[in-house]
């Protein structure tokens, strides 16, 4: 368990990892710390959005994801310009929505 951790901090994307490894997924949204992140699957289509147990404690931790996925695309993100459309090394194609404001994200993976 702490290895899957340690590898999702290096290598990965902290938390979201995981769902944006899954091939099924289309969204991830993050309404800011304390509130559960969210994803839009192309299989479970029943509902119309899985909330799933990631939840960010503490404000500055999804400022540090979006930096983070930021970084390793090569691109800066920041109020000015709160849209970006990039690829991940992983061949992740995202759409990055993110208001400064309220730290909120959405991730649409196109």
């Amino acid at each position: 368990m702490k290895n899957d951790l340690l590898f999702e901090k290096r290598l990965g994307y902290d938390e979201l990892t995981v769902p944006l490894a899954d091939p099924y997924v289309e969204e991830v949204e993050c309404k800011g710390f304390s509130y559960p992140v969210t994803v839009v699957h192309r299989i479970v289509t029943r509902f119309p959005r899985l909330y799933t147990n990631i939840v960010f404690e503490q404000e500055d931790h999804v400022l540090k994801v979006i930096e983070k996925l930021a970084n390793k695309a090569d691109k800066p993100v920041s109020i000015a310009k709160p849209y970006l459309e990039f690829s991940l090394p992983e061949a992740i194609e995202l759409l990055l929505r993110y208001l400064v404001r309220f730290h909120y994200l959405v991730l649409h993976l196109i």
